[in-house]
């Protein structure tokens, strides 16, 4: 049985807002990891200058870890990577619904 935990708690956040220090189109990002008991959850979330430059990370991401979960929203790629018991489709839910989008990047997401 694969369910979402609601009193996961943050254990750690990288922001990584500066564009010129990732490949070409790339936006910045922000890395959550989400701890209860002795799970962690990986939220990492992509900004690109395009769509297209997100279509082709979110392309590439099962190709570098096949057992993410990604989906991406216009120019966003949120990758969730979770132990098998935790349902990642559902984290990425909670995490898109409770995420806005502007400019730079900053902790929480």
């Amino acid at each position: 049985h694969r369910a979402a935990h609601p009193d996961v708690r943050p254990a750690g956040c990288v922001a990584v807002p500066d564009p010129g220090a990732g490949p070409e189109g790339w936006g910045g990002a922000r890395l959550r990891a989400l701890a209860r008991g002795d799970e962690m959850v990986i939220v990492w979330m992509t900004a690109w200058d395009t769509p297209d430059d997100a279509d082709e990370w979110a392309t590439a991401i099962p190709t570098l870890l096949p057992d993410a979960h990604v989906e991406r929203r216009d120019g966003h790629v949120l990758v969730v990577i979770a132990p098998p018991n935790v349902a990642a489709e559902t984290v990425a839910a909670m995490v898109l619904e409770r995420t806005t989008f502007g400019r730079g990047v900053s902790c929480p997401l």
